[in-house]
């Protein structure tokens, strides 16, 4: 390890550059022998590159007096383990019906017992110390029923595009229902395509504080193309169904916990940045 001393020139505070071999996450960089309360110290020091750009400094949770190296997963913050969705019809098709946008068409959460559909909201919770900003950085379809499509489900960039005659499903992620005055600490999100515009998605959240929570929804919309050739009508619509029945019709799962298709029409895998925040580097 090595340190370099400089004073920085807005502060005038004696800061440290800091560069070593073996940076890894859980690593304990500096002591100071009779503190107990040393994480502010963390500014006092300036990672160097041979410390990934993903690591910071925290005070350590087993070790009194010590900055440690850490990255994401000490932030603790809990993501929606598995969401199930249903894109359905919710106005009998007509002659003429503007199908073309979406207008008829919406997403629904399908784990919920019973005929309907619940309201598809999501919350997102800081479970740790330290402020955590929320980035979803990717929706990457892993699987889908190849006998439907060979190319699997084809997403719209926006709900303009589901004019097109081809198959097309419109994904959003979208404020929820609940309100700031609620706790919400993302309702100001504003709607964003889950179809990214470039070759990497990247939609931020918003950041929640220790304790703090936010919570988003799901937007759909297909087109007449897409509901013509991926409704499912053996779908557990059942006033006597279970969310457990509808879970298990959609998906096996392992005794490790992996999952894969049973019969539901397409699985995605929606992707987390989780950034402590203020930035440590």
């Amino acid at each position: 390890m090595r340190l370099k001393d400089e004073v920085d020139s807005v502060s005038k505070k004696l800061t440290y550059s800091l560069d070593m071999d073996n940076a890894a996450p859980g690593r304990q960089v500096i002591s100071y022998p009779g503190d107990s309360q040393v994480d502010s110290e963390h500014s006092s020091y300036i990672l160097g590159k041979t410390v990934h750009e993903e690591l910071f400094l925290v005070e350590s949770e087993d070790t009194s007096g010590n900055l440690e190296l850490q990255d994401w997963t000490v932030l603790n913050v809990s993501v929606p383990e598995e969401v199930f969705l249903a894109v359905y019809e919710y106005h009998n098709r007509d002659d003429g019906a503007p199908y073309g946008s979406g207008a008829y068409t919406q997403a629904g959460r399908a784990d919920v017992d019973g005929a309907q559909y619940g309201v598809p909201e999501y919350t997102i919770t800081n479970n740790g110390l330290y402020g955590a900003k929320v980035t979803v950085t990717g929706f990457i379809q892993k699987d889908w029923q190849k006998d439907t499509s060979p190319s699997g489900m084809q997403l719209a960039q926006s709900t303009t595009d589901l004019s097109s005659a081809s198959p097309l499903l419109y994904m959003a992620l979208t404020k929820s229902s609940e309100t700031e005055e609620q706790g919400n600490q993302f309702a100001n999100l504003a709607e964003a395509s889950l179809k990214a515009k470039t070759s990497e998605l990247s939609v931020t959240l918003g950041t929640l504080q220790s304790k703090e929570h936010g919570s988003f929804a799901f937007k759909a919309a297909a087109n007449a193309a897409f509901m013509d050739l991926w409704t499912d009508t053996g779908f557990p619509v059942s006033s006597f169904g279970t969310a457990q029945d509808r879970m298990d019709y959609m998906r096996n799962k392992d005794a490790l916990g992996e999952t894969s298709l049973n019969k539901a029409s397409a699985q995605f895998k929606l992707t987390y940045r989780i950034e402590i925040d203020p930035a440590r580097r």
